[in-house]
């Protein structure tokens, strides 16, 4: 998935090398870039045991704090 990531930021950072899109598609460019970036720095520091399906943890992480689904009788 790093992979991944690394090349949506290369193509992005091309993007914005180009310098033929308008103001507000540049400052998307730039926040994928930096937020890709976050993500590699976080994954870098991250517990390998817990490094796995993003989604996955996640959505664990909001069932475990949400209070068990009582239907109305």
């Amino acid at each position: 998935m790093n992979d991944d990531l690394r090349k949506v930021r290369e193509w992005a950072q091309d993007e914005l090398d180009a310098e033929h899109e308008p103001p507000w598609a540049t400052r998307r460019y730039l926040q994928v870039v930096v937020l890709i970036d976050e993500m590699l720095a976080s994954r870098a520091s991250a517990n390998p045991r817990r490094a796995g399906n993003i989604v996955q943890l996640d959505f664990t992480r909001r069932r475990e704090n949400k209070a068990p689904l009582r239907l109305p009788r």
